[in-house]
């Protein structure tokens, strides 16, 4: 385990020396969907790896809170549990954030609507910990659909202080065509339910800050990841899984954690 998070966490090093030996637009290309689908491998490993270890086990506890922080939620995506952000939050932690919580969606076959309501009850949770009405969500894939649907539909109004997404199909994704289960159904490109989510998103107020990948082989067009009247980055050597690994991803966050 602390091998593959080694190999991921030197991904810029080594993928800078890859980069600047190649001249050609089309070869780096070629060379950045290898390196994300080489990440993507190494970040699969590391998931399936920690798998059992729930982080819902390592959620701060009343004595631990520090009522001075809006608290954290992290929503995992489609076929992952809580465990998918065991190096995210790892790293969260010695960036100074607090308050950061987790959660387990269960059946990977339901809807978002069920998804969001356990979110939706997981927030009340945290509130009822912590004594505050505030939450900040940061959501993966998935995540951050089953985040936005909570804060459109089922969030008190003004109590969601920010969302940041990680690699979420806000058009949906092709690809989903191939999943089974009643979410990747609601997230196939263009679905209603997808177009009607991103117009209430549009017309939200809410802060939200997207990160996608021009090489994501799941979400697909990768431009999906973006609502582009909102705050993003894009990166473009990236893959959809090694997003939660990523140094410089999980630095944008936090900066954007400590700027809101």
């Amino acid at each position: 385990m602390q091998v593959l998070l080694s190999l991921l966490s030197t991904q810029n090093r080594w993928g800078t020396v890859l980069m600047n030996s190649l001249n050609s637009k089309k070869a780096q290309k070629v060379a950045n969907l290898l390196r994300s689908a080489v990440l993507d491998l190494l970040a699969k490993a590391a998931v399936f790896l920690t798998y059992p270890i729930s982080q819902t086990w390592f959620d701060p506890k009343k004595e631990n809170i520090h009522s001075d922080q809006t608290p954290i939620l992290l929503v995992h995506g489609y076929l992952n549990s809580s465990s998918a952000w065991t190096y995210f939050r790892y790293r969260l932690k010695h960036a100074d954030i607090k308050n950061v919580f987790t959660i387990n969606l269960g059946n990977p076959l339901l809807s978002i609507e069920v998804y969001a309501r356990r979110v939706d009850r997981r927030v009340k949770e945290i509130q009822e910990l912590t004594g505050r009405s505030d939450i900040r969500l940061i959501g993966h894939s998935m995540g951050g659909i089953v985040s936005s649907y909570y804060a459109i539909h089922l969030a008190p109004k003004n109590s969601v202080k920010s969302i940041t997404t990680l690699g979420s199909p806000f058009n949906g994704t092709k690809m989903a065509v191939i999943a089974p289960g009643k979410s990747p159904k609601q997230m196939k490109y263009m679905s209603s339910f997808i177009q009607d989510l991103k117009q209430k998103i549009e017309e939200s107020e809410i802060s939200y800050y997207h990160i996608g990948s021009d090489v994501d082989l799941i979400v697909r067009p990768p431009s999906s990841s973006i609502i582009e009247k909102n705050k993003f980055t894009r990166f473009d050597n990236l893959g959809h899984v090694s997003l939660l690994f990523s140094d410089r991803v999980i630095r944008h966050c936090v900066a954007e954690l400590k700027e809101a």
